[in-house]
């Protein structure tokens, strides 16, 4: 495997960074009952140790029989996803169970087969793109169901709990052919792709042909990208349910849940809070990253109501602080501002989740702002330089209880202030 993973700039990453937040939607045979499909439930290490939470294979692939997806109406998740105030939308195209949601001419599992007996991915790529979004397929690399995905031997937490690994690199060359098929088959029949998700490599370019499958992509459509988990061969990282604690040096975006389940669970008091989801956007932002957010649609394929009404929210939300997200970049360091910021311009945005009491402050900024004000409504917020502080009245502010965002619109890109001495200050460099 690659020691440090190459960044290509083959595609066209220009809209990623600035659109900031996507929806991602896992849905499959997992869906009708209600349970996750990852290596942790679904190993083989887990049926061997004989866990409670352990489905035998054959009982989990006749599940085909019962994910009908009835209600599917890709319209109506475009709808959410565009209310929601995402610019992307990403649809899981084929997990590791190697279920595809479209009628691929590899393999005989797929929905024009079995379950809706119909194509998923066109409906979806046609509607999202109808709703002005981006368009992106997830597909896993790994494939448990393919009879040749045993051809190289792998760690239990990437084998197929399906059958045992037999080493046959002909087998393995033979399982690449369909890799590449489907790829290309998601990539000719569909009109354009701006954003291949893959998933869980396991090994490193040179098992999968990395380079060669990121050349046909790129022949067939030139501006699509692709995520890290082709090893190296993405444009952006991929941190899984999870926040840097620092910015990283290349773009990102975390993936997460707005339950505990990437595929639908129907337990309503597993969602996060909307507060918390915002909360996340914000953080991710202020790193430079952004924040795809999954929903699990259930076996007929409806959104579940809980995610549909934070969405929805976080989308009201959106429609008051988008100036603070959208093409934003990284604010100000925590020792200028404890809490995440965003900067659009020259100005700086402060996103608060609890009330000051009574004041804001910033410390560290050698120049005034000409402005400040609540994002979400233009109240003008009283200030006074305090020393090296910026100090802000919040007292009559009313508080957004998702998330507060105070804007200081400078007339230039402000320096950091330095103490010399107890008297006499410096200034730094600039702040951006």
């Amino acid at each position: 495997m690659n020691a440090s993973p190459r960044y290509t700039r083959s595609g066209d990453i220009s809209w990623f960074t600035n659109d900031a937040f996507g929806m991602f939607i896992h849905v499959g045979l997992g869906s009708s009952a209600g349970i996750e499909l990852n290596m942790k439930s679904f190993s083989a290490a887990d049926y061997k140790a004989g866990s409670a939470d352990s489905w035998s294979p054959e009982r989990y692939y006749a599940l085909k029989d019962f994910f009908g997806a009835e209600d599917y109406d890709p319209r109506e998740w475009a709808r959410v996803a565009k209310e929601a105030g995402c610019r992307y939308a990403i649809l899981g195209a084929k997990h590791h169970d190697g279920f595809c949601l479209w009628p691929t001419k590899t393999k005989e599992l797929h929905a024009g087969n079995f379950g809706p007996k119909r194509d998923m991915v066109g409906p979806f790529v046609e509607a999202v793109r109808e709703a002005g979004l981006k368009v992106g397929l997830y597909m896993s690399l790994i494939d448990w169901e393919d009879p040749d995905f045993t051809g190289l031997p792998a760690s239990v937490r990437f084998s197929s709990p399906v059958r045992e690994h037999v080493f046959s690199p002909v087998g393995w060359d033979r399982f690449l052919g369909r890799v590449f098929t489907q790829v290309e088959e998601l990539l000719t029949w569909f009109g354009k792709i701006d954003v291949l998700w893959f998933d869980v490599p396991g090994w490193g370019a040179d098992i999968w042909h990395a380079d060669e499958l990121k050349m046909m992509m790129l022949s067939i459509q030139p501006h699509i990208i692709c995520c890290d988990r082709l090893p190296g061969c993405g444009e952006y990282a991929t941190p899984e349910q999870q926040i840097p604690v620092s910015p990283l040096e290349v773009p990102w975006e975390t993936c997460m849940t707005c339950n505990e389940s990437w595929t639908y669970h129907p337990d309503a008091e597993k969602y996060k809070p909307t507060r918390s989801l915002i909360r996340k956007l914000c953080e991710i932002r202020s790193l430079g990253g952004n924040l795809l957010l999954n929903v699990g649609p259930d076996s007929r394929g409806r959104f579940p109501e809980p995610a549909v009404k934070r969405f929805l929210e976080i989308g009201e939300w959106l429609r008051r602080s988008g100036d603070s997200i959208y093409g934003a970049a990284r604010g100000v360091d925590y020792l200028h501002y404890w809490g995440p910021s965003t900067r659009n311009g020259n100005t700086l945005y402060c996103h608060l989740l609890t009330r000051p009491d009574p004041e804001l402050e910033l410390r560290g900024i050698a120049s005034d702002p000409e402005r400040v004000f609540v994002l979400q409504t233009g109240q003008v917020l009283p200030f006074q330089r305090v020393s090296n502080r910026i100090v802000i009245d919040f007292a009559a502010c009313e508080f957004d209880p998702l998330c507060t965002t105070v804007a200081l619109a400078f007339s230039e890109a402000p320096a950091s202030l330095q103490f010399a001495s107890t008297v006499f200050t410096t200034k730094g460099p600039e702040l951006w």
